[in-house]
């Protein structure tokens, strides 16, 4: 029988037969039992039969007396909550189920503060300097840093299992005591600090072994979950001098809360060699330093709405320390508002923002753009960059022009000029590698043809003969193409 007490309910377990049972095998069936009762009115007893399969090992209150954990040899933890105040009225509020391992020991996380009864000052006349609240730091700090509601449980095999309460999202997590090796739990205990950290002592129940006492930590991961994982260059070039590196990473991690994105860079570091000096040549003198290859953050953006897709750019960029916005320069986020987000390659930097707006006719057959409270669920970019396709979580297939140069503070003219040549400079592009110009015509504009065709045919007319012969029919196409 595991008791329990706290201020006024009383708890217990016992293992009870089959009622009513017909044959002698149902009879010898034992049901574990959770009993609580009320001190005053002992007749009225609450009993649970039928949450536990396994033999309940423990028993913890909360503070307050109106919830109660029971935890079995089955490493399921039940969580008992008093009904409208009554306490003879109980159900199960929440189960646990910590891969069929015994649960040994369990407490509920602690809060900000504790009532302590101040001895020193007992013959004081002012009972509020009897007894004094010591200031403790919070076992787990949720945002703002309000403290989190759940419990702790250790198990045989050495599982930690914190389970938070009220909490959207992930609200459990375990891990081991022991990284390296095994170990074995037979009793345990769970006491806190004031700095917030959690003492876990355990022992395997033999006086010849050592009894180990863990300090661990609990930290609130604003974003739990790796959504989006890309690589920025799917083909990572030898950067040559004065370029960058073309090994990026991206990672977007999300949560109930929002979403982190970070950018990642692999990099040499200076890695000292540490030789004694008499094993050390003229060589070595002369070259003391190695390099390592090392992942280094290199910029982050946060957002409070979660990611639901991520478009990397698709126009191969050989990056210096030049300074370049043109295409190929961002990548597309979306998130689950319907907020569709260009961020800059290199430093995360918002480049552009915008709705997603699905476009359906409405009575007059007119087409006017309606906001269906839906998001894009996958995204991607096209080959110059120029355009940006996604499918929404109805079904629909959207398409969104990209400008050519994001983020430029100069005049119309001087803009109008640097467009015009970013899009030549993109037209030659699909001409050499053989891709289909679609994505480029999107961003010509009527008043744009006449310019875009005259420094396109200059620039033909200064490539060697072989190099027209071989691009000719491109071009004509291309010409053919903007003249429509």
């Amino acid at each position: 029988m595991q008791p329990s007490f706290a201020g006024t309910p009383f708890a217990f377990t016992a293992i009870a037969s089959c009622k009513n049972a017909d044959t002698k095998e149902e009879r010898e069936i034992f049901i574990p039992q959770v009993h609580i009762i009320d001190p005053d009115r002992p007749w009225e007893r609450y009993s649970n039969t039928g949450d536990h399969k396994d033999p309940i090992t423990l028993l913890e209150w909360e503070s307050t007396g109106t919830r109660l954990l029971s935890g079995d040899a089955g490493g399921r933890i039940v969580l008992w909550q008093m009904k409208n105040h009554m306490l003879n009225d109980w159900s199960c509020s929440t189960e646990t189920h910590i891969s069929g391992e015994p649960i040994v020991a369990t407490s509920w996380l602690h809060g900000v503060s504790k009532l302590y009864f101040d001895v020193d000052n007992i013959e004081c006349p002012n009972w509020l300097e009897v007894f004094k609240h010591i200031p403790f730091q919070p076992s787990l700090k949720l945002h703002g840093s309000s403290h989190a509601e759940g419990w702790i449980a250790v198990t045989t095999q050495g599982m930690v299992t914190v389970k938070l309460l009220n909490l959207k999202g992930e609200s459990e997590v375990s891990q081991r005591l022991s990284q390296t090796r095994p170990i074995h739990v037979a009793v345990a205990d769970i006491a806190f600090q004031s700095s917030g950290h959690i003492l876990i002592a355990v022992a395997d129940g033999s006086t010849r072994l050592p009894v180990h006492v863990f300090r661990i930590t609990l930290k609130w991961e604003r974003n739990p979950t790796i959504s989006h994982l890309k690589f920025l260059n799917k083909e990572c070039m030898k950067p040559q001098i004065g370029s960058r590196a073309t090994e990026q990473l991206v990672v977007c991690a999300s949560g109930s809360n929002g979403s982190c994105i970070e950018i990642c860079t692999l990099e040499k570091e200076p890695n000292p060699l540490n030789i004694p000096q008499v094993f050390q040549s003229t060589q070595m003198n002369r070259d003391k330093t190695s390099s390592q290859l090392v992942w280094m953050h290199r910029a982050s953006h946060t957002d409070i709405s979660t990611v639901s897709a991520i478009a990397m750019p698709r126009l191969p960029l050989n990056l210096s320390s030049k300074i370049y916005n043109g295409p190929g320069m961002c990548l597309a986020v979306t998130n689950v508002d319907g907020t569709i987000k260009l961020l800059h390659r290199l430093t995360l930097r918002l480049c552009d923002a915008f709705k997603y707006e699905k476009v359906k006719p409405d009575s007059q057959g007119k087409r006017q753009k309606v906001l269906q409270g839906k998001h894009v669920v996958c995204m991607e970019m096209s080959n110059s960059c120029c355009a940006l396709m996604g499918v929404d979580r109805a079904g629909s297939v959207c398409l969104f022009r990209i400008r050519p140069m994001l983020g430029q503070s100069v005049d119309q003219g001087a803009l109008r000029a640097h467009t015009i040549s970013v899009v030549v400079n993109l037209f030659v592009y699909c001409l050499v590698t053989g891709f289909d110009q679609w994505d480029v015509i999107l961003r010509v504009t009527p008043n744009m043809v006449e310019a875009i065709l005259d420094k396109l045919t200059n620039g033909f007319k200064n490539q060697p003969k072989a190099t027209q012969e071989l691009l000719m029919m491109k071009f004509m196409s291309t010409r053919a193409a903007l003249y429509r």
